[in-house]
């Protein structure tokens, strides 16, 4: 019956063990002590076990009984100090200052060393147990020393946590309430409660919460690589922002791995990815390893002096800089570095988090392979925080305007149509250039809630000026509006709502669009031709453009972009290539739009060529919509009918 307790108590502690050893962790101080952790008990058990069964078993050796039973409470004290330990290392985990750490260590050793100096005395003093004749086993008048002991640990860890209080995330300090707690009344109850055995079921409450405790944070590391993630990079940033550490963060992004997945396999690419975090991981004793994203890392360093912090660098560069073989393959690893260092700045955790997520950006869209984090760096975060923030705000006042380009017909000599623009202002009226914002929007995901204003305002613009003696206003969609299958009944909501006729509106989409998903968006825009609605294939001649797009999807027009109508000037070579691609959607019935025509000589050769229509600063540059409703009301100019061309 005494032993119920420690059968009960090694069983939790065997299915610990199992489910921790089927994680593939990098080695870390703390996951060598947890692994103690759980062999010491189990050892532990398995002797009191015997001590308690070969009790009063006359044959059995007078020094044998000893020997076990000291064995029983050495390992005990043992168990008890590295359980001590694995604490101070978890809460010191994000204190530069290591004397905390070296001073913890002294205090476990030296209370360590005072209880095997009782013990080894104990067999001549039986202070802490004695043996009888017939082997029964007796507790001697020290016989609780070794929870006075634990009671120490515990009490310098408490003083410690307290200490460094601000340098111990939320999960630690959890962790550590708990086994305070549980271990005092598990303790108290032994003293009150002696014929009871709960050593067993102390080290195995214990174990269990440090196990609760590491499998609450394996959420915030990453399954491949066992390094933290992202969520524990931001927890990383506020412990040491917020207890005024001075560190470096080096930022480092893989460039190849899709190549490297598709030239040998994906498993040859995880197993690259595992390999690089296990490298950076062991890059030093004060450096800790993430892996923020699929393919980037972040590492951070104590931070010592502005050449150690290139060296920091440099060594890190070094690494990925050597080649990688797996299964008898050699890998090159393409990559871009940066870092950042935090001093004395007066910088909030949060302002840590956008620096970095900029500079991965940055580094990405850019293809700079090597950047420092600087002041001409934080202006740019800042800035670009400050587009994000009106951006948002714009959006939720609908305070963006809308624009109108009108496009010229070379055919019957008029302004037929209209391209809708969108326009943003700051607070100091200035007005925030599209080729900024837009695709900001599009990276932070709401380009496609701008998009929806600017339809809603056109519609409101058609239903106020229904006799505008336009055919039609084109406005722009946006890949997330074309992923949502609801599009052609959202948007013919929209139109019913103001009364605008489906022959009124014409949707402008790039190919870069189309290639999400073909087929569906093929469909989506079969859909919405029979109920009307028309499309424009913009910025043909950009790099995305093919024929096969324009013989597969429903287009009315093509727009040919701005940058082959620049080289009209003096370039016949060309000038016979627009023509050709003219010739050759006329031939399929599609209609042609010149954009981007600011001169008399653009103006001259795109009606040689054949344009159906033009649109360019030549004409009209845009403008609000009273000033286009006025603008059509006048007459047009005559260079706009004939031009010197005639």
């Amino acid at each position: 019956m005494q032993l119920i307790t420690e059968y009960l108590a090694l069983l939790i502690i065997v299915i610990l063990t199992v489910f921790f050893y089927e994680k593939k962790s990098i080695p870390t101080p703390w996951v060598f002590l947890y692994r103690w952790c759980l062999i010491l008990p189990v050892l532990s058990m398995l002797v009191d076990i015997i001590c308690v069964s070969i009790e009063d078993i006359s044959f059995v050796p007078y020094w044998l009984h000893v020997f076990l039973n000291s064995l029983y409470f050495l390992l005990c004290i043992l168990t008890c100090s590295v359980m001590a330990l694995f604490l101070f290392y978890k809460i010191l985990e994000h204190v530069y200052d290591k004397h905390c750490l070296t001073r913890a260590k002294t205090v476990v050793t030296t209370l360590t060393a005072i209880y095997v100096i009782f013990l080894l005395a104990n067999i001549r003093t039986g202070w802490i147990f004695w043996i009888d004749a017939g082997g029964g086993y007796h507790r001697g008048s020290l016989n609780v020393l070794g929870y006075f002991i634990m009671l120490a640990e515990g009490f310098f860890i408490i003083l410690c946590y307290c200490k460094n209080r601000s340098s111990v995330g939320k999960m630690v300090s959890r962790a550590l309430n708990m086994t305070v707690m549980m271990a005092v009344f598990m303790a108290v109850f032994q003293l009150m409660n002696r014929e009871f055995l709960l050593n067993g079921t102390l080290m195995a409450y214990t174990d269990m919460i440090f196990f609760i405790h590491f499998q609450s944070q394996r959420i915030g590391y990453d399954i491949m690589t066992g390094l933290g993630n992202r969520k524990l990079f931001a927890e990383e940033i506020s412990l040491r922002v917020n207890s005024g550490q001075q560190f470096q963060i080096v930022l480092l992004s893989l460039r190849n791995m899709d190549r490297i997945n598709k030239q040998y396999s994906p498993r040859i690419g995880d197993e690259l990815l595992y390999s690089v975090g296990h490298a950076l991981e062991k890059f030093g004793e004060e450096v800790s390893a993430f892996r923020i994203s699929g393919v980037s890392f972040a590492l951070f360093c104590r931070y010592w002096s502005a050449e150690k912090a290139e060296k920091n660098l440099q060594d890190i560069c070094e690494i990925i800089d050597n080649r990688w073989n797996f299964h008898n393959r050699t890998i090159e690893v393409e990559y871009l570095c940066g870092d950042l260092i935090h001093t004395d700045q007066n910088w909030r955790s949060s302002d840590v988090e956008e620096f970095v997520e900029y500079m991965l950006w940055y580094m990405k869209s850019e293809k700079v392979k090597r950047l420092r984090f600087n002041e001409t760096v934080e202006h740019k975060v800042r800035y670009r925080n400050e587009m994000v923030n009106l951006l948002r705000r714009s959006i939720e006042n609908k305070s963006f305007q809308v624009w109108y380009q009108p496009v010229y017909d070379l055919k019957t000599g008029s302004f037929s149509s209209a391209e809708a623009l969108v326009r943003m202002w700051d607070e100091n009226g200035k007005m925030i250039s599209p080729g900024e914002f837009i695709p900001l929007a599009e990276d932070i995901g709401v380009v496609d809630q701008i998009n929806w204003i600017v339809m809603e305002k056109v519609c409101s613009f058609w239903k106020e000026h229904a006799q505008l003696p336009l055919n039609s206003i084109s406005v722009n969609m946006s890949m997330p509006q074309f992923a949502d299958e609801k599009l052609p009944e959202r948007l013919g909501r929209l139109m019913d709502e103001y009364g605008v006729p489906r022959c009124r509106l014409r949707l402008e989409m790039t190919e870069r669009l189309t290639h999400s998903d073909r087929k569906q968006i093929q469909d989506m825009m079969q859909e919405m031709a029979k109920q009307g609605l028309a499309f424009y294939l913009d910025d043909f001649g950009i790099g995305y453009s093919n024929f096969i797009s324009a013989l597969q999807l429903p287009y009315e027009c093509i727009k040919l972009d701005k940058s082959l109508m620049d080289g009209f000037s003096g370039d016949e070579h060309n000038c016979r290539i627009v023509r050709a691609v003219t010739d050759a959607f006329h031939d399929i019935g599609l209609q042609v739009i010149a954009e981007g025509i600011e001169t008399e000589e653009q103006m001259c050769i795109a009606k040689e060529m054949g344009m159906d229509k033009i649109q360019g600063f030549y004409f009209a540059k845009p403008m609000p919509g009273e000033k286009l409703v006025e603008f059509l009301k006048l007459p047009v100019r005559q260079a706009a009918e004939t031009g010197s061309c005639s």
